[in-house]
């Protein structure tokens, strides 16, 4: 089993109550990765939507969360013939750390008669071979799960030498090379550092809320 999907196993062990382990995989020195921490919800409610996907996802981080034990209660809002819709409460210790609201579907169910507009591109980055690797302290377990390459002209904040433009490019996959997927994505949007340090010093930036 891939590192990933070991740290967000869930179990059922009564209707909609999941019992899950918050890995230390994914820590920022002691607190768990918040887009992590939305992981684990989503791995848990999915069990609840077979062969659907996580279309939106928001959580709001009421408390940090800890390595160790995390019940995940599931409260399905609606179910529909396209889409469902469902929240969750994330409990360690007996107190609320997150909660997220979700929809899941599947992004190959599209109406014939639908109307889409895609005007996103992927960014313009350097060839793989020119990008750089940023060092960082042994207590961010979180940077030994992944390869992360970045464009060195968005990695001066390094240095102090901050652009004033939260704006940071780069690689990024799994050490594991375990595939990328929409569970993951919460994790990868979360896993660089944040693109703030361009504009403001390094300092704790804790997430109080994600889309």
């Amino acid at each position: 089993m891939a590192h990933f999907d070991e740290a967000v196993h869930a179990i059922e062990i009564s209707e909609n109550h999941f019992q899950s382990r918050i890995s230390g995989r994914y820590n920022i020195g002691p607190i768990p990765n918040g887009g992590y921490v939305m992981t684990v919800a989503l791995a848990a409610m999915l069990k609840k939507f077979p062969g659907r996907e996580p279309l939106t996802t928001t959580m709001h981080y009421l408390r940090p969360t800890a390595v160790g034990e995390m019940d995940v209660i599931v409260e399905i809002v609606k179910r529909g013939k396209r889409y469902d819709t469902a929240m969750a409460r994330l409990v360690q210790n007996g107190k609320e750390c997150a909660r997220v609201l979700a929809t899941f579907g599947s992004f190959d169910d599209v109406s014939p008669n639908a109307i889409t507009a895609i005007t996103g591109a992927p960014p313009t980055l350097v060839p793989l071979s020119e990008a750089i690797t940023i060092p960082a302290p042994d207590w961010f377990s979180i940077v030994k799960e992944f390869d992360e390459r970045f464009d060195p002209s968005t990695a001066g904040f390094l240095d102090g030498k901050g652009n004033g433009v939260a704006k940071l490019t780069g690689y990024v996959r799994f050490f594991d090379d375990r595939n990328a997927d929409p569970l993951s994505l919460p994790l990868f949007c979360d896993a660089m550092p944040p693109p703030i340090f361009h504009v403001v010093p390094n300092r704790w930036t804790p997430t109080l809320e994600l889309t």
